[in-house]
């Protein structure tokens, strides 16, 4: 008899537990995802029905697997809220669901690509960005950028952005992506309506069987000599205003990519002390700079 499971989440970590789960049919009966975020409730996924939380005390399971960085307060929600014995608890890190080599580079070239269009792009249209966040990480730690779930670029100027935008549009059929774009609603003491907060780039692929690449490129906005980007639930990442008053260049994966001043210290101020070493039990909440 296949083994009854229930994926927690349909992010990038549930999507990938799936796509592994699916390759492997014959043993699982995947009944459906659980999601917290209930606009998502009755929508399907390739055909698999996503529920609301709600559902876990009323339908027969064997087990349910939540990926990624696990965070305790998921666990306990489950165990103490929903009644769930851990033993029916499955973890995914991400290792369990990392892709071949083969897959990472098929994706490290397309992200490259992409990068290279960028910078060219930058010198003619005359705009200023720099690597950010996990593409950091990925360039200190000699990793592939497709190791990483996204690849983050940082933008200091909304007219900047704005050429970014209109340069992807002009080129996404011939770079084979597809560009969405968000813009900050409301005008504050930082900020104006109508300016560009995120520009996220994907290739056109089959979510289903294969996360697309995602280049994350975010509004840094000035404010009393910090910069702030926005994160969730009206927080910010705040960053001293020192690390993007000039670029530094690095040759890497035969590109040359800009990046922030003192990136040392500017990945410390972010991730910690120990940010060379990779934690497979970090979170969103262990971010240093994040207020």
């Amino acid at each position: 008899m296949k083994k009854r499971i229930i994926i927690y989440a349909l992010s990038w970590y549930g999507r990938a537990i799936y796509r592994k789960l699916k390759k492997q049919n014959k043993e699982f009966d995947i009944l459906c995802f659980v999601d917290a975020d209930q606009s998502k409730d009755g929508t399907k996924f390739d055909g698999v029905r996503i529920r609301s939380l709600e559902c876990l005390r009323s339908i027969n399971y064997d087990e349910i697997y939540v990926g990624g960085r696990i965070n305790k307060e998921i666990i306990d929600n489950l165990t103490i809220n929903f009644g769930i014995s851990e033993q029916k608890i499955v973890t995914y890190s991400k290792n369990d669901i990392k892709l071949s080599k083969q897959e990472l580079l098929k994706k490290h070239k397309f992200i490259t690509k992409i990068l290279k269009n960028i910078n060219l792009a930058s010198k003619e249209r005359d705009f200023l960005y720099w690597l950010d966040f996990s593409s950091l990480l990925a360039i200190k730690r000699n990793d592939l950028f497709s190791e990483y779930s996204d690849t983050d670029i940082g933008v200091i100027c909304n007219n900047h952005m704005e050429k970014i935008f209109i340069f992807l549009s002009e080129a996404k059929e011939r770079l084979s992506i597809k560009v969405d774009i968000s813009y900050f609603s409301e005008k504050s003491n930082m900020v104006n309506s109508g300016e560009i907060s995120k520009i996220i780039i994907f290739n056109d692929v089959n979510i289903e069987d294969e996360e697309p690449i995602c280049i994350d490129i975010s509004r840094k906005i000035l404010f009393k000599n910090k910069f702030y980007q926005a994160y969730e639930n009206g927080k910010y990442f705040v960053s001293d205003k020192f690390f993007f008053d000039g670029q530094d260049l690095v040759n890497i994966f035969n590109i040359e990519v800009p990046i922030p001043l003192s990136v040392n210290q500017y990945l410390s101020s972010i991730y910690g002390d120990n940010w060379e070493t990779p934690d497979l039990n970090w979170q969103a909440k262990n971010y240093s700079n994040l207020g």
